[in-house]
């Protein structure tokens, strides 16, 4: 069986993210990289930085930077290797 792409994962996350209602940004911050994939919002304002990753898929060093400078600002942020078990994450996040 061959391994899903990054592409194939994040778009299921973004499908069950809608069909429960959550904002899923993709997230393009003009002139930096390293920043997670998607920010997704749950009603009441929660807010977590998800990256998407490949099964066997690893952070660049700019990524552990900049998920460590998120976190260090109390922002939650997860690295996920499946949608599902990302929505799991997320429904478990009050």
């Amino acid at each position: 069986m061959v391994a899903p792409t990054e592409k194939v994962i994040e778009q299921k996350f973004v499908r069950e993210c809608v069909k429960r209602g959550w904002l899923c940004l993709k997230q393009n911050v003009m002139g930096r990289r390293g920043y997670p994939d998607r920010l997704v919002i749950k009603p009441g304002g929660i807010h977590v930085w998800i990256e998407m990753k490949r099964p066997g898929g690893k952070l660049s060093d700019l990524q552990k930077v900049t998920i460590a400078n998120l976190e260090a600002q109390g922002c939650v942020v997860s690295v996920q290797f499946d949608a599902m078990e990302a929505i799991n994450f997320m429904e478990g996040i009050e």
